[in-house]
């Protein structure tokens, strides 16, 4: 029975140092996840922001076909004065109400090299202030990140992930209230 205890005893401690070997490298882990977020927030270039609650009108293409979402009276609507639901059209503007990217190219030569040759990839963003337009360039295939351009300002190309991208991805059918 002693040689038991022993065994037990021995079991025990090496359980308890594997617990606390877990312990220390999850909370390594923790400190590493903190430093790259803010490492990642330190790294990001911010491109354009504005309240959501000061955009008024939002007009972008879906699948070839322009949406144009205009807010009156504190309800948004449609093109043809469909009312839309909020928290969807909340949701949308997430997309488009905060800017970020990953890097800028200055003084380019030739923007055409950066995908800016369709109409059909700009998003126009209007407050009572001011109207920005977006112009979605391709995707780089090697970083999966977007080209863009700000106000038709070819002095500047941003490289952006693929946010904008889903707030283009509402068709207006998308906006609607669900039926209950």
């Amino acid at each position: 029975m002693d040689k038991q205890k022993k065994t037990l005893l021995i079991l025990a401690v090496l359980l308890g140092v594997a617990l606390l070997g877990l312990l220390g490298a999850k909370k390594l882990a923790d400190k590493k996840e903190k430093a790259d977020a803010i490492d990642s927030a330190e790294e990001s270039i911010q491109v354009y922001s504005v309240d959501a609650d000061d955009v008024t009108k939002v007009a972008y293409y879906n699948n070839g076909a322009q949406v144009t979402l205009t807010k009156t009276d504190d309800q948004w609507q449609d093109a043809d004065g469909v009312i839309l639901d909020d928290d969807k059209v909340r949701t949308m503007l997430s997309y488009l109400t905060t800017i970020k990217a990953s890097d800028v190219i200055e003084d380019t030569d030739d923007i055409s090299q950066y995908g800016f040759s369709s109409a059909t990839n700009e998003v126009t963003v209007t407050t009572k202030d001011s109207e920005t337009t977006f112009m979605i360039g391709m995707q780089n295939a090697i970083t999966d990140k977007y080209y863009l351009m700000v106000n038709y300002d070819e002095s500047k190309v941003y490289v952006i992930d693929s946010a904008m991208l889903t707030a283009c991805g509402y068709s207006t059918s998308d906006l609607m209230p669900d039926e209950s």
